[in-house]
């Protein structure tokens, strides 16, 4: 059996060792290395936490104006 494989991220050469298991895959293991796999899920991860303050931010200032304009919106 062969002792590492290629990151289809990355495209370095890495010891199976740096590769988290996948049953579902031939060799079982992952495609990506831990590294570019950590990569990837804290790139989406902070991709969510930028959103969920975008609209608490977006919720703020909407409640605001809606105080600040009482008569407006009537």
């Amino acid at each position: 059996m062969k002792q590492g494989k290629i990151c289809t991220k990355c495209n370095e050469y890495k010891n199976n060792s740096d590769y988290y298991s996948n049953t579902k895959t031939k060799d079982k293991l992952a495609s990506f290395c831990k590294i570019c796999s950590y990569n990837a899920m804290r790139k989406s991860l902070m991709k969510v936490y930028y959103e969920e303050d975008k609209i608490k931010r977006r919720k703020e200032v909407q409640k605001k104006y809606r105080e600040e304009n009482k008569e407006k919106i009537k």
